[in-house]
């Protein structure tokens, strides 16, 4: 046989084993992409599955998670299915998929804070090369930029970052510890952390210090309520914050970004020190020139003294002290009305020596004293030295995280990968896309929004709704048309299934909310939440709330098991039956100090009968655990919903887990009385009046006791004294010129303001107005325009339909129980037994807030 023929011979046989070979044997040919490609596009889940498990595929699994579970491999072939259309270009796409959805899970695998943020870095990291390995699909530029975020952090603030997760992690149930919740978590949390080093606005570095301090005590609390500390010692103590109001805590976030160095906080201790700056000034960076023998940096808030500090004087510019021989020096910053006096820094000045041939210092002073203390504040040369307080120890690399807001002025997207495709039946999550209402305070449609609803193998239903931009403005400019104050976000669950609720509306929506002056509503079967236009004004950040009703009945039992314990609720009855009604309600935002409205729905609690229904009516409270470890106590107004349920409304300025609960003999005394069996409703109300309306609703430890009135012009004898003593210890009222209180002079609408405002803030220092009060007769200078201010953005008292408010105008008895009530979150009487007073008819437009005011519940 010839070469050519053997040749011919075997390009026949290898044409003969192709046309024969079978799909499975031609498969088996490709390389293992080409493979997984393959599958992919003819929509083959297992083909897909095994390919991915391919030894072959350089592409890693989290298979030594132990958390594994077929749920994650299911969602892994969803996302390499659907993320993309088309094939991979290669290996480390597919493998970035991957990461992009198990990645989360060995974040979490050593709880130690060192570990832990090595592996946010790796996983941060990781999510940078989406749009590098994706250059054409801009669905990965959100993901690439939340890594960039986290990745050009500052050493600090990825230590705070680290903190926050795994205490976050560690208050997880188990269930919850899967790839898809640990992924949102990080994902949520980024997008919303409000790093120290990056915030330059006093708003939002106000945010970033209530929340760190919020992680601090939150921690200390986890840790107190576990056999062992779980939680690492914080690296901060903000403690000193609880004892400030609203106005000096703006003035600390001011300070803490003027005085942080250019290049940012470096570690905690640097946060710590200028944090305690603000209390107690740092010793001053002061030198001495032992040439000249002055101080060199010294200026007019600074004081020294030459004898250890036995006597002080105060220092003056223009005439500078000289200072001869060997002396000893301390400098310290002056006390002021608000602050005390400051750390010391010490420096020596030396007797001259005669010297033929003088060496100056090479820095021009003497050589410092060498510091106790192992954190000196920086020296400018010469000779001084700064002992400076140090910050609490870290605790092996502890952090701390600030929740509430997004960072670098735009907020970053959450990661969003397929869980799910149309046509398979497995176990894993379900997805589905459902559009819903934005109406109208009335119940007009004003647009539509979409919500991701999903299902977990587990059935757990979880609701998503991210109000965008556009649909914002669609609902400005449609309740503009329609002369609507309100966009309601409507969450139907008629079957009730949803088991949590997020709302996310970015800057850009917000933005378009505050420009056409709307409130916003989040409506949902278990409760509505209401935020008042004034409260979203000046809000800078993206705004989220996560609504979690308690449906369990296990969990409503140890609600009510805690409620009968706490001092509060004691306090209210003793040792009477406590009663949970509805079902409690989480709430978590990074709205904080804002006033936000809530209504609960009583549902199917109430009895039928007239009598039944009104007694547990007027025992009926909203028991608070706030999420910073204290207790409240509040009643709260019956209300009609829009689905002609009724509810029970209350306003709150942080949030917590809210519990409507029946208190078996809880009595509210009444703090109105008449005269002759009449009201006077329209007689206008005196001070002393108003002292005494006060005084009935102040705690009995702020009772007067022995004080003495400092006003000439009411004596022991007079008829309202005692309350009158009482109200002007607590600070409510105060006298109207000198030394006179005038009790006999009617209140105004702007006194009542004041009063008002100081009453609230007494109930939550930082409580705050969130903007001007915008009406007519108000100007600016107005000595109560902050008051008024303040009552209109908490829902207090209003203006008139002119757009004034009649400051000067007298305010009637009528009048001053209605703002009463609302202060003293005094429920109003659905069907009141009878008219409490002769002048006060059923017909009248406050006998509903008379009769709850004089009424003995």
């Amino acid at each position: 046989m010839t070469k050519k023929y053997r040749y011919l011979l075997s390009l026949l046989l290898v044409f003969a084993l192709v046309v024969q070979m079978t799909p499975a044997a031609f498969a088996t040919a490709l390389s293992p992409l080409d493979r997984l490609n393959q599958a992919k596009s003819h929509d083959d889940r297992l083909s897909v599955m095994e390919a991915l498990r391919d030894p072959e595929l350089a592409v890693s699994l989290p298979t030594g998670s132990p958390y594994w579970s077929d749920d994650l491999m299911e969602s892994i072939v969803d996302a390499v299915m659907y993320t993309i259309e088309g094939d991979y270009a290669s290996e480390a796409q597919v493998q970035f998929i991957v990461n992009v959805v198990a990645g989360a899970l060995p974040v979490f695998e050593n709880m130690n804070l060192t570990v832990l943020e090595d592996n946010l870095n790796g996983y941060f990291g990781g999510l940078v090369q989406g749009t590098e390995l994706f250059p054409n699909d801009s669905q990965f530029e959100d993901i690439s930029t939340l890594g960039e975020s986290f990745v050009t952090m500052s050493a600090v603030d990825k230590q705070i970052f680290a903190y926050m997760m795994k205490f976050e992690y560690l208050r997880m149930d188990d269930r919850e510890r899967n790839a898809d919740s640990l992924r949102e978590l990080l994902s949520m949390r980024l997008s919303s952390y409000n790093p120290i080093n990056k915030v330059k606005d006093q708003t939002w570095m106000y945010n970033a210090l209530v929340n760190l301090r919020l992680l601090q005590k939150e921690a200390n609390q986890f840790n107190d309520n576990n056999s062992e500390p779980l939680m690492d010692a914080f690296g901060l103590n903000l403690d000193k914050v609880d004892d400030i109001d609203f106005a000096v805590y703006k003035e600390l976030a001011q300070w803490m970004i003027d005085h942080r160095p250019a290049e940012g906080y470096p570690d905690y201790a640097a946060v710590q020190q200028q944090f305690n700056c603000f209390f107690v000034p740092c010793a001053p960076k002061v030198t001495a020139d032992d040439t000249e023998n002055t101080l060199v940096g010294a200026d007019s808030t600074m004081e020294f003294s030459t004898d250890s500090g036995a006597n002080w004087t105060a220092y003056d510019p223009e005439h500078a002290p000289v200072f001869t021989g060997n002396v000893t020096v301390q400098i310290r910053v002056k006390a002021t009305y608000s602050k005390p006096s400051g750390d010391v820094t010490t420096v020596h000045f030396t007797e001259t020596e005669t010297n033929p041939d003088p060496i100056p210092p090479s820095d021009g002073g003497t050589t410092p004293t060498p510091d106790p203390t192992p954190n000196p504040s920086p020296s400018d040369g010469g000779g001084s030295t700064s002992p400076v307080p140090s910050a609490p120890s870290s605790g092996g690399g502890s952090t701390s995280p600030a929740p509430s807001t997004p960072f670098s002025e735009g907020g970053n997207s959450v990661i969003s990968v397929p869980s799910s495709s149309p046509s398979t039946s497995s176990p894993s999550t379900q997805t589905e896309n459902i559009v819903v209402d934005v109406n109208g305070g009335d119940g007009t449609n004003l647009t539509k929004t979409p919500i991701t609803r999903t299902t977990d193998s587990q059935g757990t239903v979880k609701d998503l709704v991210t109000l965008s931009e556009q649909i914002a403005k669609d609902a400005v400019q449609k309740a503009e048309q329609l002369k609507l104050d309100t966009a309601s976000i409507v969450i139907p669950d008629p079957n009730d299934k949803v088991s949590e609720v997020k709302v996310i509306l970015p800057q850009a929506a917000l933005k378009q909310l505050n420009e056409g002056g709307l409130k916003l509503e989040i409506e949902t079967a278990n409760g509505v939440i209401s935020v008042p236009s004034a409260s979203l004004t000046g809000f800078a950040d993206d705004l989220y709330f996560r609504i979690v009703p308690v449906k369990a009945a296990a969990q409503q039992k140890e609600i009510e098991d805690r409620a009968k314990q706490e001092r509060v609720i004691q306090a209210a009855v003793q040792n009477s039956s406590v009663q949970v009604l509805g079902r409690p309600m989480q709430i978590e935002t990074n709205m904080q100090s804002r006033e936000v409205s809530i209504v609960l729905p009583l549902k199917d609690s109430l009895p039928q009968d007239t009598a039944s229904r009104q007694e547990m009516l007027n025992n009926l409270g909203i028991y608070i655990e706030h999420s910073d470890g204290t207790k409240e106590l509040v009643q709260g107004k019956l209300v009609k919903m829009k689905d002609g349920q009724e509810g029970i409304q209350f306003t709150v300025h942080k949030f917590s887990t809210f519990t409507l609960v029946y208190l078996d003999g809880w009595k509210d005394d009444p703090y109105i009385q008449g005269h002759n069996g009449n009201f006077y409703p329209d007689a206008f109300v005196t001070r002393a009046q108003m002292a005494a309306m006060l005084a009935r609703n102040t705690a009995d430890e702020q009772e007067a006791g022995a004080a003495q009135a400092a006003y000439t012009d009411v004596n022991n004898d007079y008829w309202a004294y005692n309350e009158i003593v009482k109200v002007q210890r607590t600070g409510i009222m105060t006298g109207a010129v000198a030394n006179t209180f005038d009790p006999e002079a009617s209140i105004t609408r702007a006194q009542m303001a004041a009063i008002a405002q100081r009453w609230l803030k007494q109930q939550d220092a930082s409580a705050a107005s969130t903007g001007s009060a915008n009406y007519k007769d108000v100007q600016a200078g107005y000595w109560a325009a902050e008051a008024i201010a303040f009552v209109k953005s908490s829902g207090i008292m209003v203006g008139y339909e002119d757009n004034t408010f009649r400051p000067d105008q007298k305010l009637t008895r009528a009048e001053a129980v209605k703002v009463l009530n609302r202060l003293f979150n005094r429920t109003t009487l659905t069907e009141p037994a009878g008219a409490a007073f002769k002048d006060v008819p059923a017909t009248h437009w406050a006998f509903k807030e008379i009769e709850a005011a004089a009424t003995r519940k």
